[in-house]
């Protein structure tokens, strides 16, 4: 099968799937195995997106607070290689703000799948699903009883460990 048939191969697949579902049937149609990491997904993804299309990648959108129109390439290439995850991304997390220590791990593609899917927040879902104990002081505390300092510190720390997890741009 030619490059062309492959790519349309590609597409069919891609189009038939869901929204959540839609990176697995990309990523298993060209061969590479879909990670757990986001990071490492949407590296594999930009990977993908150069081999297909070339690394350059013209986007446009427009800026929420003005409306005006924004245009820039991005090098694929390089966006896969800081999409990375850092070494200790897979290894269990302890935060300690203040008085408040927090044991978690990095949320997974199976995360988002749930936390979209939930009736609840998709911050909150995400927290229950990937912090495995919180306390203050030595007291054992329920998620609902960190202070927003708190939670904006495990993002922080979460986004710093797999920076490639979300992937924006300032405009």
């Amino acid at each position: 099968m030619g490059a062309a048939g492959g790519l349309l191969a590609i597409w069919e697949v891609a189009t038939t799937a869901g929204p959540h579902a839609r990176a697995d049937a990309l990523l298993g149609r060209s061969g590479e195995p879909p990670a757990a990491s986001l990071g490492e997904r949407n590296a594999a993804l930009f990977r993908l997106r150069s081999q297909l299309f070339g690394n350059s990648q013209q986007l446009r959108c427009n800026c929420p607070d003005c409306e005006a129109i924004a245009e820039f390439t991005v090098d694929c290439g390089a966006m896969a290689r800081q999409a990375l995850p850092s070494p200790a991304a897979g290894q269990p997390q302890q935060l300690q703000i203040g008085d408040y220590r927090v044991e978690f791990r990095l949320p997974q593609a199976v995360d988002l799948i749930a936390a979209c899917g939930s009736d609840g927040t998709f911050e909150a879902e995400l927290l229950e699903r990937c912090v495995s104990r919180c306390a203050c002081g030595e007291a054992p505390c329920e998620l609902e009883e960190l202070p927003d300092s708190v939670v904006e510190a495990i993002s922080q720390r979460m986004e710093e460990l797999e920076p490639g997890a979300s992937i924006r741009f300032d405009l």
